[in-house]
């Protein structure tokens, strides 16, 4: 089934409109392999974007919710996002889209002062650092809530017109740490 954009002009929808923005998306420089999708929203449509991710043992991508979240949703296999005690995610932000954020530091301090800022109060500090396949180094912050909340590792990479994410997001610190291995694991068999 071909999703299709309205027409300013007509009301109606331009199938051809959505095959040239997607080309020349698909077009622009960039290292990253990022997985294009594009679905009927409130506004029209909405392209989502999020890193192509390596087959983890045990874990699959949970589709309705990597399109509801617009991120790369894996869960634990035979569950779903609001089953799982601990999701894995990863999303791929298009520096043209977010012009304000500058850069990947900004972007870093931004979730910092943000989540850190939170109501009930979320303790964020860094971690180690994490390495892809390719060698490239990710910046890591783990978000440590204090009284109730997610914990959560969020690690940071540029690579060409995108800056990624990789989380691990876990309802309970048991279900974080008991996650941590894969979760590092994932991040070390990425590769643009």
């Amino acid at each position: 089934m071909a999703i299709r954009i309205p027409d300013p002009r007509s009301g109606r929808t331009g199938l051809a409109f959505l095959v040239l923005l997607l080309a020349g998306a698909a077009s622009s420089p960039a290292y990253a392999e990022i997985e294009k999708n594009a679905m009927a929203g409130a506004q029209g449509i909405e392209l989502l974007w999020w890193p192509r991710l390596p087959a983890v043992d045990g874990w699959e991508q949970d589709r309705p919710a990597s399109l509801q979240y617009g991120a790369n949703m894996l869960v634990p296999q035979g569950k779903n996002f609001a089953e799982a005690v601990a999701v894995l995610y990863a999303k791929a932000m298009y520096k043209p889209r977010v012009p304000q954020i500058g850069s990947l530091e900004a972007l870093i301090e931004r979730d910092r002062r943000e989540f850190g800022g939170a109501p009930g109060g979320i303790r964020v500090h860094e971690s180690a650092r994490l390495f892809t396949a390719d060698g490239q180094p990710l910046t890591c912050l783990i978000f440590e809530p204090t009284s109730g909340g997610n914990w959560e590792r969020v690690c940071y990479l540029e690579e060409g017109d995108y800056y990624l994410l990789f989380t691990l997001s876990s309802r309970s610190r048991a279900g974080f740490e008991a996650t941590m291995k894969t979760f590092v694991a994932l991040v070390n068999r990425y590769h643009s």
